[in-house]
């Protein structure tokens, strides 16, 4: 397990380093400072990301196991959404892609994260309440997306983009294993369904911070900006807080509901705990190696971008779009999942070449719209339309992985790498960063957009091989009525014959 996660975090940091030290020894020479400073925050990612993965597969998922598999315990299930909102609240604010977002806006970043925070929780509780009584995901997902698009219509595209980057961010490396738990726990305990009702937990936890993102919006000026420079101590002591604002409350509200309902043995609760201090140290490292050398240098790599042709400019975008989702193991994750729901007809290598080739799209898109000042609205606007169509095409089950797909895409090097670069596009192309946000929302948009056309690809393939199945059965039972009926004939034929025999002999 240790082998796999050190290749796994080594191939997923890996391009971006090699992709910037080329740029910077060849092409567009960064001040030394700035590469030094990468180099120091991609080893502090590395071994950050490494441990606090560690931490989430110790601690965060095993919790969210436990919550949904004591949910068959619990007398009244509201008990269980209340806990369910205040575990996606702090989920969402020990969510690193959310830490990263919230400070590439001016506006109070714990205004940013309680906001999204409580999003997240809402859609918890409605994720769960969907899981117990049986709801269908599509007409959740439509009522969700008519909000949205209802409350987008009221406020400036800018902060439209940045409400869908919001829902974007939420689905990232704590909250995703920690809900895909807790759904499939509640799902086998309280749904009258199989366990595949959880699928399209992360779609409608995803949507509902856009929403309330929208309604800030409306009464509270959000903008996207540059973070000011910071000393190395402020870094860090804000990198300490944050950790420790993130983590510890989990934790509370997690042993709360285990002294009331679980009651977990001391080998486990320490078990628990040592996994939440590797989660701690883990994104204590993560955020400081970001704050430190990424932000920046994903800034100025955007500025690089604008300074060379279009047709090269598209081309690196897509390739790092590639590179990015190739090594994000969510992805290969979706892929075995489809290729286990169509048994096989949609082989795991087409879904994640598929999502890999749309994060590409996504990536190379966004830097097409900074560069022509396309508002993003309208493009979400039509890719949730295609999203619709094909979701009253598709069965409910790849509906509700589809949406899963939207939040697995987005890995951490989106928020950490990608989104500053837009943002620097930006400032040079329209000279306003506020204008580059989007890159999160494409992300989270076009995987659900492919996999719901893969489901239909599978409906087609099912509908043909059954057609085939029905014309074999067809011609066999043919095959079968005309060999009893030449019996028959032939039975006839013979008491014919016998018959005129016995009229001869006469």
């Amino acid at each position: 397990m240790l082998k796999e996660r050190l290749k796994t975090t080594f191939f997923a940091l890996f391009p971006i380093v090699l992709i910037v030290t080329c740029v910077h020894f060849f092409s567009y020479s960064f001040t030394t400072e700035t590469y030094v400073k990468f180099l120091l925050g991609i080893v502090l990612l590395f071994v950050g990301e490494l441990l606090f993965l560690t931490g989430v597969d110790t601690s965060i998922m095993p919790m969210g196991n436990y919550v949904g598999d004591a949910s068959d315990k619990l007398r009244r299930f509201f008990i269980l959404l209340i806990f369910g909102f205040f575990f996606g609240f702090f989920a969402t604010i020990a969510e690193p892609d959310v830490q990263v977002l919230s400070g590439q806006v001016n506006v109070s970043k714990w205004v940013f994260l309680f906001v999204a925070g409580a999003g997240v929780g809402v859609g918890v509780a409605l994720a769960l309440l969907k899981i117990a009584v049986g709801w269908n995901m599509k007409w959740i997902v439509l009522c969700l997306l008519g909000c949205v698009f209802i409350l987008a219509f009221c406020v400036p595209n800018s902060l439209v983009a940045i409400a869908f980057d919001a829902g974007g961010a939420t689905a990232g490396i704590v909250t995703a294993p920690f809900l895909i738990a807790l759904a499939s726990g509640v799902a086998k305990n309280k749904s009258s369904k199989t366990s595949s009702n959880s699928f399209g937990m992360l779609g409608i936890v995803t949507l509902c911070p856009v929403i309330v993102m929208l309604i800030l919006s409306l009464f509270y000026q959000i903008q996207g900006g540059q973070a000011n420079a910071e000393s190395q101590y402020s870094i860090v002591i804000d990198a300490l807080v944050d950790t420790s604002l993130a983590i510890v409350p989990i934790f509370i509200i997690f042993f709360v509901f285990e002294a009331l309902f679980i009651k977990l043995p001391k080998r486990q609760v320490a078990k628990l705990l040592l996994g939440g201090l590797l989660t701690f140290v883990g994104l204590f490292l993560f955020l400081y190696g970001i704050n430190i050398g990424l932000i920046e240098i994903g800034r100025k790599f955007g500025v690089y971008l604008t300074s060379m042709p279009n047709w090269f400019s598209v081309v690196l975008c897509g390739v790092l779009g590639l590179c990015i989702a190739f090594t994000e193991p969510g992805v290969r994750i979706l892929g075995k999942q489809v290729e286990r729901v169509t048994k096989g007809n949609i082989k795991s290598r087409i879904v994640v070449c598929a999502v890999a080739a749309s994060v590409a799209l996504s990536v190379i898109l966004c830097y097409i719209f900074n560069v022509y000042a396309v508002p993003i609205l309208w493009v979400l606007l039509a890719g949730y339309a295609f999203i619709i169509l094909f979701m009253f095409i598709d069965s409910e089950i790849f509906v509700g992985i589809a949406f899963d797909a939207g939040g697995v895409a987005s890995g951490p090097m989106c928020a950490s790498f990608l989104l500053p670069l837009m943002l620097g596009v930006s400032s040079i192309t329209s000279g306003a960063s506020s204008s580059g946000f989007g890159v999160l929302a494409l992300i989270g948009m076009m995987p659900i957009l492919v996999v719901e056309v893969l489901g239909c690809v599978y409906k087609v393939r099912v509908e043909n091989a059954n057609i085939v199945k029905r014309k074999t059965v067809y011609k066999g039972a043919m095959s079968a009525v005309q060999y009893s009926n030449m019996e028959d004939l032939e039975y006839a034929h013979r008491k014919l014959k016998r018959k005129k025999q016995e009229q001869m002999y006469r």
